[in-house]
This record gives structure tokens, C-alpha cells and sequence, in this order.
């Protein structure tokens, strides 16, 4: 990887506009002003890092900050995880926390561990057989390139706990005078920072083994969805939006499962596998049951017809519509069918406007406390769904205020995703585009199921908070589903004072299942470097996790607190970090200049750039919808790094940080 560039000078900041940094030094008025020409311009320094890196491979191995996420960079895995799953903040830790306390930086991790590979490669797969995964007996981490061997291979020391482990017999090799296995080159959990395994039948939870995931299409059949035309809507492009659901990369053929549910005040179920489907009117709305499973979850070949017959026959099937679907009687439905066929999953749910109507879920319109939960009821119904292994994609088209906030809880803690069409009609072609993209989008993107994970690290450091559409059990992250947009935001907390010069250790697990009912394991190993020096430590700072960490961290008080004090909030944090680093770094700097490291030379632009998210209130004149910024909030809670730098609006345009 090339050489980190030096930091940077520039011209002087406009008076006052870091006061945190001039202190009580007179204003130095034979400075020249400050110009657009004079101060760091994100579009230059983007081309910079382009040109930079536009001949270079990144090498994970070095230890040293990756190429920004904007960046276009072949990146190869040499022994540490690849920035695409996880980034970190800082690739050089401070030896204490009091360097952290002092600097106000941000010590974290964003994870996306199904990240998308821009080269389409496949991570290696290793298979230890019935004997499964190679673990530490204490603290019961997963083989990884860091391991030390013993005893001339009979012995693996682990990094996490440092206790030494028997090598299984199977697993058996020499090691080389260095001590390195003589076959650490041909194995993957060896010397890959990423790698998936195969597990034994002890790995399963839910679904029986071999069974493939399923999605159910959950739609509301009120008189506004039949008025605004959803129900012809899918039927034109059921087939269509089938034939972009993942493939299996060994038969290119999708193993997923289709159901359908309908629902106004109770649930329909449909067996499709008949030539004219059967259908069947559950009317118990506080605990819909499935009474007959056989042909409820279909093929996607047969689902694509049999679904679009079904939707075609609406207009006689459902002749009179009520006012509004009660949205807890659907989202029971499809979660009880899929419990019934012990199936994992995903529900994609339509609601067209506020649950209104008496029954589980009902909401009611409010005119304050807009972003607090009206009730507990949908938290409780999405802790349901993530025990069994269901996430839930959640499509609002309202034409008025529909508790976003509420509502949003469904896919939050479940693992899914949260899409607001306001004012939608079929008739509209923009609203009609936007609901179709948001569609392909969902079925689209490769995902898992029922997964969970942990992040282990060495001693010193551990992971302290977590932000995203995750659920905690103890040490575990709950994810009911997982796909390769979403992220976790994980802050590091300091235990103890690391050893200088020492490396710290995470390892980042997910356990999942495949579109083919299997369960994976992934693994993703990073090696951090650690540093007394605050030139070392802010010149391994990655400006695009920082940014993001700085903004997760901020989300909840965009709705909760004056939008003043978050604005003072981050600004004096940003400013802080930058005192410190003239403190230590550059003390004989003219106190007239501006001294910034060079990673993080953008981190005023940016952090003043969050200010301008949809999650946050409208300039005072224009309209302030508590439910776009409801979703802006869901949607900012799992979003991968680049959306923070630029973020897709709820109208489809851009902000745009430069």
C-alpha cells in the first residue's frame, strides 16, 4: 500500500468559526481571507484519493488505513479482513484511554458481513467435517490466522484468551523451525482475514435441516390499497420481481419458498398449489392459525403464476373493502405460517394506511410525542418474529400521517427494512418507479436468515454499545435477518492499557442460514496496530467510519433533543479533535492556521454535512413531516458507510456531503 501522506495546512478558518481552537490568542488580522480555493474541498481531495490509489491494490495485511469507501480499489485479503466488512475507525489504538478521553476520537467498528464483493468472489469455504469448527475451549473463538501453534503443531494458542488447545487429530500439522504450520498457505482460516465454515447439525435453531427459507407477501386489502392500486401492481410484476430473487450459486436456481397472505380485519390464507387456489378465512384476529399447511409456501416457478391468479381474482373474491387493514392480524398471519412450516424467513408487508381499526395493533393519530412508541405492542411482535427467525420488510403508502415511528419497530429489531411511499398511486409514474426500485431492491439483495453474531476481541479492549437493527441476548446480536446492505455499529470500550507496540485482535462471527436451509458460519479477523503517539494514532484514522460512527451516535438526539444542542454537541467534539492534534502534533503552528491530520482533513465538511439529514428538522418555513424523519431514522440506523456520505433522500434526491 503506498506511504500515508503527511498532514496538511490551511489557510485560517472565518472568525469565530472555531472558537474551541483560538482560545483567548488575539484574532490575527493580517491573514489573508479565507477562499473557497483556500479550504479542503471534498471533490479535490476525492480526485486526490482516486489518483492515489487508481494504480495501487490495497493489501489488508499492512495494517494500515484502506482507500475511502468512495474509492474505486481491487482489495486482497492477506491475513486481515477486508475493509468492505469491517472498517474501523481507528488502525492504529491508543496505548490508554486516556489518549481517547482527552482527543474526543472515536474508537469503533462499522461491520456489513455480507458485504458484496465488487468482483463477484466467493469468501472460501472450509469443511472440518462431523468435527465441525476448530474452537477455543474457554472463551470459544473460531480458528484464525493469528493463532500460534505449540508443540510442534499438537497445540494452537489462542489470541483471545490465551490458553493453549489440543489440535483434533484430523487437524493435525507440523510446523516449520518458525513455527508456522507447514500447510498454513493452503488453508483459508490460516491465512484469510475472511473465510466461511461449515457446521454440524448442533448449529441449527429454528427450521429443520435442508428446509429453504421462505417469503410471504402480506397485503392489506382495505379500500384505499384496492383505490390506490397495489393489488394490480404486484399481479403486473409478481413475476418479474420472483426472477430477481437470489440465485444459488451451484444451480443458478432460487431454492426459496413463496407464501401469500391477505388481511382488512382478519387473515386469508391461500393453499397455491391447486389449479384454482383454495383459500382460507381465518376470523380469530388476536391469534390467526395456519389450519391447513400443504400448499401454503410454493416453488417460485409455480408461485409466479399461481400468486398472480390469485391477485387477478380480488375484484370477486373481496367485492366489499373495509376502511383500513389491522396490521398486527397480518403481520400474526405470515409469522404464524411460517412457525407452523418451521420455516425462517421474510415477510414483505404492504399496509396503505394507519392500523385505525379495532384490534391487535390498533394505533391512533396524534398531534405530539410523535417519536415515541404509541405502544408496546409492535415491539413485542418483533421480538416474536426475530425468536423465530422472520425479518419483516415493511411497505408504508399512506396519505396522511401514519405513525411511522410505531410502526418502524417491525423491521428495526428484526433485521429489515422500512420503505415509505407517501402519497403513493400507480397511477403516479414517479411513485410508481419508487415502489417497483424499493421492490427489486428487497428481493434482490442476497441476504441471510435467523442469524447471529458475536464480536470477540483480545484483552484490553471489548465492544461496549451496539447501533442497528439488532436485538441483544447477553453477549449475542439477535438478527433475525441479515442482508448485504446492512451494518452494525460497534464502539470499543478500553479495559486495560494495551502493550506498545502489541496488536489487537477482533473477530467478528456471524452465524446464518443459506438460501438453501443450510447453516454458515463467517468469520471476518482484524489485526489492529496500538501506539502511545498521537501522530500515529490520528494518521490511522479512517474519516469515513468516523463520520458514521459520529452520526449513529447522534441519531437518537436528532429526535429527542433540541436540534441546537446536537449541533453544538458534534461541533465541539469535532473541533476538540482537532485542538488536541495542533496540541500534540503541531504545537509551533500559527495559531491563525487551521492544522488538520490529513485522514480526517474533511471531518468539519462532513460532520456539518449530518446537520443536513432528513432524520433532523427542517430549516423553520418548511415542511416537517415527523414521519419521513421517523423513517430518515430507521433507514440512517442501518445504512452502509457511503449513504453517509451520500445519502439517498426520502423524495429520491441527494444530499449530498460535497
Amino acid at each position: 500500500a503506498p506511504p500515508s501522506s503527511q498532514p496538511g495546512q490551511f489557510a485560517p478558518p472565518l472568525p469565530n468559526q472555531f472558537p474551541q481552537l483560538m482560545g483567548s490568542t488575539p484574532p490575527i488580522t493580517n491573514q489573508p481571507k479565507v477562499t473557497p480555493d483556500t479550504i479542503p474541498s471534498v471533490v479535490e481531495v476525492l480526485a486526490m484519493e482516486k489518483e492515489r490509489w487508481v494504480s495501487n491494490e490495497y493489501l489488508t495485511g499492512s495494517r494500515t488505513p484502506p482507500p475511502g469507501t468512495l474509492i474505486p480499489c481491487p482489495i486482497k485479503d492477506t491475513g486481515n479482513a477486508s475493509p468492505r466488512f469491517i472498517r474501523s475507525s481507528l488502525y492504529t489504538l491508543p496505548t490508554s484511554a486516556d489518549i481517547i478521553k482527552e482527543s474526543k476520537l472515536i474508537t469503533g467498528l462499522i461491520i456489513q458481513p455480507l458485504a458484496n464483493d465488487p468482483d463477484n468472489a466467493k469468501l472460501p469455504l472450509v469443511d472440518n467435517g462431523a468435527s465441525g469448527p476448530i474452537r477455543c475451549k474457554r472463551c470459544k473463538a473460531y480458528m484464525n490466522p493469528f493463532n500460534s501453534f505449540t508443540g510442534g503443531g499438537a497445540n494452537f494458542v489462542c489470541i483471545f484468551c490465551g490458553i493453549s488447545n489440543e489440535v483434533p487429530n484430523t487437524y493435525f500439522q507440523y510446523c516449520d523451525a518458525s513455527g508456522q504450520r507447514m500447510d498454513a498457505a493452503d488453508r483459508s482460516e490460516l491465512s484469510k482475514g475472511s473465510y466461511e465454515q461449515t457446521v454440524t447439525k448442533d448449529y441449527m435453531r429454528h427450521q429443520r435441516e435442508g428446509d429453504p427459507p421462505a417469503i410471504v407477501l402480506v397485503l392489506d386489502i382495505s379500500v384505499r390499497s384496492y383505490n390506490v392500486g397495489l393489488e394490480g401492481f404486484i399481479s403486473s410484476h409478481i413475476a418479474d420481481l420472483l426472477e430477481r430473487l437470489p440465485r444459488d450459486e451451484d444451480t443458478e436456481e432460487c431454492p426459496l419458498e413463496i407464501g401469500l397472505v391477505v388481511y382488512d380485519t382478519q387473515a386469508y390464507y391461500f393453499n397455491l398449489s391447486t389449479p384454482l387456489p383454495l383459500i382460507y378465512v381465518i376470523t380469530d384476529s388476536a391469534d390467526p392459525y395456519l389450519p391447513e399447511p400443504a400448499g401454503s409456501l410454493v416453488p417460485v416457478s409455480q408461485a409466479m403464476t399461481s400468486i398472480k391468479g390469485v391477485l387477478d381474482r380480488f375484484p370477486v373474491l373481496f367485492p366489499q373493502r373495509r376502511n383500513g387493514g389491522c396490521l398486527g392480524v397480518g403481520v400474526r398471519a405470515g409469522l404464524s405460517m411460517l412457525n407452523e412450516m418451521r420455516r425462517v424467513g421474510k415477510l414483505l408487508v404492504f399496509q396503505a394506511e394507519i392500523p385505525e381499526l379495532s384490534g391487535p395493533g390498533q394505533l391512533k393519530r396524534r398531534t405530539d410525542n410523535f417519536f415515541k412508541p404509541q405502544s408496546s405492542f409492535y415491539d413485542k411482535l418483533s421480538a416474536d418474529c426475530q425468536r423465530a427467525g422472520v425479518s419483516v420488510d415493511l411497505f408504508l403508502l399512506p396519505s396522511a400521517y401514519t405513525d411511522v415511528f410505531t410502526l418502524g419497530q417491525l423491521c428495526h429489531a428484526t433485521g429489515g427494512q422500512l420503505h415509505y411511499h407517501y402519497n403513493f398511486s400507480a397511477s403516479k409514474p414517479a411513485s410508481y418507479s419508487r415502489l417497483l426500485t424499493d421492490l427489486q431492491d428487497s428481493l434482490s439483495t442476497p441476504l441471510g436468515f435467523d442469524a447471529v453474531m458475536r464480536v470477540r476481541t483480545s484483552p484490553g479492549i471489548s465492544a461496549d454499545q451496539y447501533q442497528g437493527a439488532v436485538r441483544l441476548s447477553g453477549s449475542e446480536v439477535q438478527l433475525a435477518g441479515v442482508d448485504a446492505n446492512k451494518t452494525v455499529a460497534v464502539v470499543l470500550r478500553y479495559d486495560d492499557k494495551l502493550k506498545e507496540g502489541s496488536l489487537v485482535y477482533v473477530q467478528v462471527a456471524l452465524l446464518y442460514t443459506n438460501l438453501r436451509g443450510e447453516r454458515r458460519l463467517r468469520l471476518h479477523n482484524l489485526a489492529l496496530c496500538t501506539s502511545s503517539h498521537y501522530e500515529d494514532v490520528y494518521l490511522s484514522a479512517d474519516l469515513d467510519a468516523m463520520v458514521h460512527l459520529l452520526a449513529r451516535l447522534n441519531l437518537r438526539g436528532f429526535i429527542e433533543e433540541p436540534i441546537e444542542s446536537v449541533s453544538d454537541r458534534m461541533r465541539q467534539q469535532v473541533a476538540h479533535i482537532l485542538a488536541v492534534y495542533r496540541r500534540h502534533c503541531n504545537p509551533a503552528s500559527n495559531m491563525g492556521q487551521l492544522i488538520l491530520p490529513s485522514p480526517l482533513k474533511l471531518l468539519p465538511c462532513y460532520s456539518n454535512c449530518i446537520l443536513k439529514l432528513p432524520v433532523t428538522p427542517p430549516p423553520t418555513g418548511l415542511p416537517n413531516s415527523p414521519d419521513m424523519r421517523a423513517h430518515s431514522f430507521y433507514r440512517l440506523q442501518v445504512t452502509i458507510v457511503t449513504h453517509y456520505t451520500e445519502y439517498p433522500t426520502d423524495n429520491q434526491g441527494y444530499y449530498e456531503f460535497h
